[in-house]
C-alpha cells in the first residue's frame, strides 16, 4: 500500500454527483499532479476511464482493477486482469523511482481503481527491483540471458505465444507476449546480438 500512498492526494472528496466525477478527478489531477480515484465497481471504473479519455486526454490514466478471484480459490486470476495490474504497478514504480526533476516533466497522473482493489494487498516497491528488462536493436545480450530472465519472472514457455506471459523460442528467434504491450514482440538474434526487434 505504500506504493499507492505516495501518489495519494491531500484532499479526500466523496459524495460527488456521478456525472461530475470524471471532471472533478481531472481537475484534481491537473492541480496536484497526482491523484487517486476510487470507484464503486469495475463497470463504474471503466465508464470513468472512458469519460476521462474524452474530457482530459492530456492526463495519464492508470487503471488498477481488482482480482477476479479470492485467495485459495481453485481458479487463477484471468490473464487480462493480471497483465493490467502488472502494467499499472510497474508504471507506478517507475514514477516513484524518478527524481523530482523527472517527475516535474511527467504529465498529470490519475490512478483509477475500485473499492475492492484498494483493499487488496499489493507488493512492496522492492518486489519490482530487477523485474524488468529493457532491450533494443543491436544490443549485446545472449538468448540464454533473455530466456533465464523470462523464466525467473513467471513467463511460460510455449510452442506459440497466444496469451500474456508466454514466450517461445525457435532457432534464433524469441517471441514474447508482454503484459504491457498489445501485441507480441519478436526478437531476432544474430549470435549474442539482437539483430531486429518488432511487433507481430
Amino acid at each position: 500500500m505504500k506504493l499507492l500512498e505516495k501518489i495519494h492526494p491531500n484532499k479526500d472528496i466523496f459524495g460527488c454527483m456521478d456525472g461530475m466525477i470524471p471532471m472533478v478527478a481531472a481537475q484534481l489531477a491537473s492541480e496536484a499532479g497526482r491523484a487517486v480515484l476510487i470507484a464503486r465497481d469495475d463497470s463504474r471504473m471503466a465508464s470513468i476511464i472512458q469519460s476521462l479519455s474524452i474530457i482530459a486526454p492530456e492526463i495519464e490514466v492508470l487503471a488498477l482493477p481488482a482480482w477476479d478471484c479470492l485467495p485459495y480459490d481453485r481458479v487463477s486470476p484471468h490473464p487480462d486482469i493480471t497483465s493490467r495490474r502488472i502494467a499499472c504497478l510497474s508504471r507506478l514504480v517507475t514514477i516513484t523511482n524518478q527524481s523530482a526533476a523527472q517527475q516535474a516533466n511527467e504529465p498529470a497522473i490519475l490512478l483509477v481503481t475500485t473499492i475492492n482493489s484498494w483493499l487488496q494487498k499489493i507488493p512492496e516497491t522492492a518486489f519490482f527491483d530487477g523485474a524488468s528488462l529493457r532491450v533494443s536493436e543491436q544490443m549485446q545480450i545472449s538468448q540464454k540471458q533473455v530466456i533465464e530472465f523470462l523464466t525467473a519472472n513467471g513467463f511460460f514457455r510455449t510452442q506459440t505465444v497466444r496469451e500474456f506471459g508466454e514466450f517461445s523460442v525457435r532457432g534464433g528467434i524469441i517471441d514474447i507476449y508482454c503484459s504491457t504491450e498489445h501485441d507480441p514482440i519478436r526478437l531476432d538474434f544474430f549470435g549474442d546480438e539482437i539483430d531486429s526487434l518488432k511487433f507481430f
